[in-house]
This record gives structure tokens, C-alpha cells and sequence, in this order.
């Protein structure tokens, strides 16, 4: 439709420009020619920028794969853990799920957990971040390979946290509010989501 639109302007354009060149002399008469020119060159380069848009929509696309398998990472492992959780006599709920995180409540009457995982590039050194923070000191850390978890008491509460990192996929998982009682059937699931323990 524009292709269109740019003949029908240029034909328009030249059609004026040989009427004033019979009314003003000759020497008028080649810029028709030229405007016409140009127009055919806007044309081109207009068949030239949607070859553009159309190569960048593809690389795009790519960059979207990786964008779909961080976000697909995160919600089957934070169903994992929602599964482990809700094994364990956890009520779940305020479910949230975004892009590259997913976070819930879980309680089971002796804590009131807050669980989330999120897809960040290079999660290790968010998980650093946290175990090192000055309002925590890490109880136990495992690691095996890719995958760390961290168990840290909150000075200022005196709950426990249990932080993972998979380096693999890039998820970290955070699970705070802990009461000691149930630091242990937390750890469990965090196992059967695939952490180290020992």
C-alpha cells in the first residue's frame, strides 16, 4: 500500500513539476526527473528497512528461546518445590508467577514460609550476595557440582533461610522464615528438588 503511495506522490510530483517547467522555461525540467528519482529511492530503501525489521524479528526470536527456557526453568522447579511443600503438610497460597520468578506462601501451622524462584543470569553470584549479607551467618552450606545450598539464620528474627543456586540454569531459590523445627523437612524437599545436602 505505501509502494503505492510513494508513485502515485511522485507521479503527482512530476506531473507539477512539467507544468510549471512550460510555464517558467526549460531549465525546470529535469528536477521532475530528479524528484522522481528520489522517490524511487525512498521506495527502495523502504523495501530495504522491512528487509531490516524482518532479520532483527529473527534474531529476536532467537533471543526469545532463551527468554521461554528461563521462564519454563522456573515454573517447573518452583512446581517441584510447591509439590514438595504441599507432601509435607504445607498449605500453599499467593501463588505469584512472573516472566523469570515465581513466588508463594507456604504454612503449616509452625512457619510461615515465603519460597521464590527466580531465573537471574548468573545466580551464583546473587546466592554469594545473600549467604554473605551482614543480618545472616551461614549454619550449613553443601554444594555438589552446579548446585549450592546455603542454611542461614537471620540474626535479627532468629528464623532460618535456606538459599540454592543452580549454575546450570541459572535459578535461585530462596526460602526464609523458617522456624528450627522445620529446617529439616525443608531441606528434605530441597533434596528432592535436586540440592546437595551432605
Amino acid at each position: 500500500m505505501k509502494s503505492w503511495t510513494l508513485i502515485a506522490c511522485a507521479g503527482l510530483l512530476a506531473l507539477a513539476g512539467c507544468t510549471n517547467s512550460v510555464a517558467q522555461g526549460t531549465t525546470q525540467a529535469k528536477e521532475p526527473v530528479q524528484e522522481q528519482q528520489d522517490a524511487s529511492k525512498k521506495q527502495d530503501t523502504s523495501a530495504d528497512t522491512n528487509t531490516d525489521v524482518k532479520d532483527t524479528t529473527e534474531s529476536k526470536g532467537t533471543s526469545n528461546t532463551t527468554t521461554t527456557d528461563g521462564s519454563d526453568a522456573v515454573s517447573k522447579n518452583a512446581d517441584r518445590l510447591q509439590q514438595g511443600l504441599k507432601d509435607a503438610g504445607f498449605t500453599v497460597s499467593d501463588y505469584e508467577a512472573e516472566l523469570h520468578e515465581v513466588s508463594f506462601d507456604a504454612t503449616n501451622g509452625n512457619s510461615f514460609l515465603g519460597a521464590d524462584v527466580e531465573y537471574i543470569p548468573n545466580a551464583r553470584t546473587s546466592y554469594d550476595h545473600q549467604k554473605n549479607d551482614n543480618d545472616v551467618t551461614v549454619e550449613n552450606e553443601y554444594t555438589d557440582g552446579a548446585r549450592s545450598m546455603g542454611v542461614v539464620r537471620d540474626l535479627e528474627d532468629n528464623t532460618y533461610e535456606i538459599l540454592g543456586v543452580d549454575e546450570d540454569s541459572d535459578l535461585l531459590y530462596d526460602i526464609d522464615d523458617i522456624k528450627s523445627e522445620d529446617i529439616g523437612t525443608v531441606k528434605h524437599i530441597m533434596v528432592q528438588v535436586g540440592f546437595p545436602a551432605e
